[in-house]
């Protein structure tokens, strides 16, 4: 820590920059490097610092500078006495062999050519002749190209230190001629332990919860949280308090935030515009405000994917609130609403109005939450995974069918029969967990079992034939008797109908290798296929099925109304179903699949 001199005041970041070393927090990858390179006297003559702001570049280059000419060593040291002429010099300023030069205001070509001349001279009181440049990549392109030349031979007096937050401007000739050092953000917990050591130092109080505000806010830059504690040592009078940080930042309430995104989490849009409302009215940064939530959003989503808390760095109350708000979101979820919110952060700044941008989005989401789209997808096939693999679905899966099914006591019927739903996606009605509101005829219809016949509207039979005919046309050719095939969910098993006598299918089936083939072509299409069976027709060659003149002048029992109530429509939108049929009663199942492939078979006796 530098002293104070004749009762002038210096900021915390002068007062408490390292002065060794070992004092340089959140960098022992680097300090570590340095040191061992001057005890052994491997001095590059060109380095390289790079990392964002306040984390140290030019700081350790001051150390570096002091450890070359450190006065009270007849060599370099690592550990300079600070005492010395030099390190006292070099530490306030103002030696004559170390200079700092800004690369912004000193980016031309003539300045270049100034340092080239003057770096040949000897170094006046010292051992080397150290030049700090920084925010080197401001140098102009012929700058950079004048300076190539010394970079690669300069004397053997001379030491090029380069300290750069934006990498990715310099020139690769330059680099290449560099040893490279990559600075690190420093962690949250190491900037508290800080901030804790300076407070009890100045003799002042700070609780736990404003030092790690104070640390988030950082963002990982030393200076900048020394300089925010500074500002609110001169603001109290007496403890630092969390209320003090959110007064001084001008932060958002923790419960605000969290009140917010409870509100997300419902859809409560009403909740979601008064908030906004009361910020905007509060003279609050709604970019501050949309920062908060994504990094808000971005703990949940971290703390979802990776059920580690120690990874978040946050208090124990914090991460029980992220906890319980996280159950509420999907992983999906959570990455949609990070990456849609930081497409928005990153275009306020040419947006007229915020509070519109803000609004609008948020109405999207909560009003148009059933639009199809990738995402959606997404997040429905990985419900469906946590249902297979666990049993049940996430509390959002859950909230999402409750909501849809709940608006009424049962889901509708049509005029005493049930209308059955199939989907593509493959989820069967018996996995979501039925709601115990629903009334007991309709939670018995859900969980009945499909029997797939079609595929995406075509004949299942002739879908799953043209894929075997594009395996093994031989093999396929075996099948050619078939002429159609019913998919039991329930069973997991693929039921081919067959004409009477065809026992060398039979035969074949019994075969391991032709159940693999038929498992592989079925799970392209989705269908998990445990076993394969033969179903016989009659001698006739049909199934059972109902006279013309019974279908004409149906009786007024079994006449049933296609039309769907607008609760079993929402059901079908949430699935994304369609309905196949309509039947009265459960024993008449079979029956309709019997009479379908009856009708298949008299349509191909006519052709014959």
């Amino acid at each position: 820590m530098l002293p104070q001199k004749d009762g002038t005041y210096f900021a915390i970041a002068r007062r408490w920059r390292p002065q060794q070393f070992d004092q340089v927090i959140g960098q022992e990858h680097i300090t570590r490097t340095l040191k061992n390179a001057v005890s052994s006297g491997r001095i590059h003559h060109a380095l390289l610092f790079i990392g964002s702001r306040g984390v140290g570049k030019t700081t350790t280059a001051r150390i570096l500078a002091k450890a070359l000419n450190c006065l009270t060593y007849d060599k370099p040291t690592p550990t300079p006495c600070d005492e010395c002429a030099n390190c006292k010099s070099i530490s306030e300023g103002n030696n004559l062999d170390v200079q700092e030069i800004d690369g912004a205001s000193n980016n031309s070509v003539d300045n270049v050519r100034e340092i080239r001349e003057a770096v040949r001279l000897a170094p006046a009181n010292a051992r080397y002749k150290v030049y700090i440049i920084d925010e080197v990549h401001q140098l102009s392109s012929s700058a950079f190209n004048a300076l190539l030349k010394t970079l690669e031979e300069p004397p053997s007096h001379a030491v090029f230190i380069l300290a750069t937050t934006e990498a990715h401007k310099i020139p690769a000739t330059i680099i290449s001629r560099c040893q490279r050092f990559d600075f690190r953000r420093v962690s949250v917990p190491d900037i508290v332990k800080l901030l804790e050591r300076i407070v009890a130092e100045e003799k002042r109080n700070a609780t736990k919860e404003a030092l790690y505000a104070i640390a988030r806010v950082a963002d990982g830059a030393v200076r900048d949280a020394e300089s925010i504690l500074d500002q609110l040592m001169t603001y109290c009078e007496g403890e630092i308090t969390y209320k003090d940080v959110q007064d001084v930042l001008g932060l958002i309430e923790a419960d605000k935030i969290s009140k917010f995104v409870e509100a997300v989490r419902d859809r409560k849009l009403v909740d979601i515009l008064k908030i906004i409302d009361d910020l905007t009215v509060s003279g609050k940064d709604l970019y501050l405000f949309i920062d908060e939530v994504i990094s808000f959003f971005r703990n949940m989503l971290v703390l979802k994917a990776t059920h580690n808390p120690d990874v978040l760095c946050l208090p124990k109350e914090d991460i029980d609130r992220l906890k319980s708000l996280s159950e509420g979101f999907t992983t999906v979820q959570l990455i949609r609403l990070v990456e849609q919110l930081a497409g928005i952060s990153q275009s306020f700044t040419s947006q007229i109005s915020h509070r519109t941008v803000l609004e609008a989005f948020f109405v999207k989401y909560c009003k148009v939450g059933a639009e199809i789209s990738i995402e959606n997808l997404l997040e429905k096939l990985i419900s469906l995974e946590e249902y297979l693999k666990g049993g049940t679905f996430s509390d959002s899966s859950k909230r999402e069918i409750d909501q849809t099914v709940k608006k009424n006591d049962r889901l509708g019927d049509v005029n005493g029969g049930v209308a059955y739903i199939s989907s593509n996606v493959g989820c069967t009605s018996e996995q979501y967990d039925t709601p115990s509101s629903l009334s007991r005829e309709v939670r018995e219809e859900i969980s009945t079992p499909k029997i797939i016949s079609e595929h995406y509207g075509k004949p299942l039979w002739s879908v799953i034939f043209n894929l075997l005919c594009n395996q093994n046309v031989v093999f396929a050719s075996r099948f050619s008797k078939v002429k159609s095939a019913t998919y039991d969910e329930r069973e997991k098993t693929l039921i081919l109908y067959v004409p009477g006598g065809s026992k060398e299918l039979a035969e074949l089936l019994k075969n391991g290798e032709s159940l693999e083939v038929f498992k592989r072509v079925c799970n392209k299409l989705r269908y998990e296929v445990e076993q394969v069976k033969l179903k016989e027709r009659d001698k006739e060659g049909k199934t059972q099925k109902v006279s013309k003149k019974e279908q004409k002048n149906p009786s007024s029992e079994e006449k049933v109304t296609a039309e769907v109530s607008s609760h079993l429509a929402e059901v079908l939108n949430l699935v994304h179903g369609n309905i196949v049929g309509v039947i009265n009663k459960q024993e008449d199942i079979e029956m309709g699949f019997d009479e379908f492939e009856g009708e298949e078979s008299e349509d191909s006796n006519e052709s014959e």
